[in-house]
């Protein structure tokens, strides 16, 4: 579990971690996912409105840069047992495999997809 960032020094991650935790009350609390398949509906919601809020609270960039960053991590190559491995994170599977995204050639493929990939589904929709 991660710790709560001091306010005092705010930046945008503070922002953008207390948002994204405070919209899973409703995100995963009051509207919950059926399956593992679902689970990205969760984590992909509360990962937008942890953007969206950040772009209005911190500054106008700040939304497009965590946006910028969404894309970024998922252009990168997966995480395996012996270092990096071949390709893209995007291409490791749908964003509806959960967490059998993780597998000793894709470390960290559940993370960038759930959050990043679910958050840039939903600003696209958006």
């Amino acid at each position: 579990m991660k710790e709560i960032p001091p306010t005092d020094d705010a930046y945008k991650t503070t922002y953008q971690f207390i948002a994204h935790e405070t919209a899973h009350q409703w995100w995963g609390g009051i509207v919950a996912w059926r399956s593992y398949r679902d689970q990205w509906l969760s984590e992909g919601f509360a990962e937008y409105s942890g953007i969206l809020y950040t772009g209005t609270r911190d500054s106008k960039n700040s939304k497009e840069e965590l946006l910028s960053d969404a894309r970024d991590s998922l252009r990168q190559p997966p995480v395996t047992t012996t270092g990096l491995g071949k390709g893209r994170l995007v291409d490791v599977g749908p964003i509806t495999f959960g967490h059998r995204l993780n597998t000793t050639k894709t470390f960290g493929a559940y993370q960038a997809l759930i959050y990043s990939k679910g958050a840039l589904v939903l600003r696209t929709l958006h």
